[in-house]
């Protein structure tokens, strides 16, 4: 009979290896989001207040969703914390119970959840220099009464649920210049951009999705507009559904919608905002436009398809 050994991985080398994974700053705030949406969040606040000493600054991603108790906490700070196999709700954009952490921790050393559900504040925090102090997965459970984020508490407060992730001791920003916050504010801009493209259907409240609004420091994030919809000089054309086996219903059906831009030359100043376009040409962002229950997920190119031809150089699909 074999011999049966437990053989758990090294904390403290898995968690280097889960932060080499690739993340961007912004794919990572948007993973963040995505558990947002999960919990019935309709309004997300990103707040980062002025940066005196680059080893306190900290980037706080808050809604006001269902929030957790203290053991739904400690469950979400598990590592594959939901089985990929398991039936998900319609509004959850999760898939392997890893996209907190992982995303979390691939830009910061400290990963802090603050959560409020009746009534009660709960906090937790995976800070990796205490793992690889005691060489163990030690998630530390945290006073409100001690922690120095009572500004985020009262912000929670507001709300009668919700959940505040919170980053800390940033140290894997690129600072070319030297200077953390001017790259750190860089980054938070460039996150804006980038979330008003992903949920940009969320967003704009579109029909059977959720209406979202979403804020960095105070100011709203509006949604871009890749199909300029409501310009009068976009065509889109006939929805194609594409049914999986012999389903009588479209309920499960991929989408399928073909969009056909103007010439760039032919766009109104409010239809190159709309699109964010900000230097970049129509050409640049041409063919798949993918989407999981809503949540952009990839956007441009013909996924080697098809050869590019002039004529499809405006078309979005």
């Amino acid at each position: 009979m074999a011999e049966k050994y437990s053989l758990p991985p090294n904390a403290e080398s898995l968690c280097n290896s889960m932060r080499a994974l690739g993340y961007s700053f912004q794919a990572a705030v948007a993973d963040v989001i995505d558990n947002s949406i999960a919990a019935g969040a309709t309004k997300i606040e990103l707040i980062s207040p002025p940066i005196k000493d680059p080893d306190t600054a900290y980037l706080a991603i808050l809604d006001n969703g269902h929030g957790m108790n203290r053991q739904e906490l400690i469950k979400a700070m598990q590592l594959a914390c939901k089985n990929p196999s398991q039936k998900r709700e319609d509004n959850d954009l999760g898939r392997f119970g890893l996209g907190l952490k992982t995303a979390s921790l691939s830009q910061c050393r400290e990963l802090i959840v603050i959560s409020l559900k009746n009534g009660a504040i709960n906090i937790a925090s995976w800070d990796l220099d205490e793992i690889k102090r005691e060489q163990d997965w030690t998630l530390l459970l945290l006073d409100k009464e001690e922690t120095e984020f009572q500004q985020i508490i009262s912000q929670l407060k507001k709300y009668s649920s919700g959940t505040a992730v919170i980053w800390r001791r940033f140290d894997r920003l690129r600072t070319d210049t030297g200077f953390f916050e001017t790259a750190f504010r860089e980054y938070l801009s460039l996150t804006a951009e980038h979330l008003s493209l992903v949920f940009h259907r969320f967003l704009e409240g579109e029909t059977k999705i959720p209406r979202i609004s979403m804020e960095l420091n105070g100011t709203r994030i509006k949604p871009k507009d890749p199909f300029i919809k409501s310009s009068l000089s976009s065509v889109q054309n006939v929805p194609i559904y594409i049914r999986q086996g012999k389903k009588p219903d479209f309920k499960d059906s991929v989408v399928v919608k073909s969009h056909t831009l103007p010439e760039q030359s032919m766009l109104t100043e409010s239809d190159k905002k709309k699109m964010g376009l900000s230097g970049r040409t129509l050409s640049e962002d041409r063919g798949f436009y993918i989407y999981r229950r809503g949540r952009l997920i990839h956007w441009g190119g013909w996924l080697g398809l098809r050869k590019m031809t002039q004529a499809s150089k405006l078309c979005r699909v």
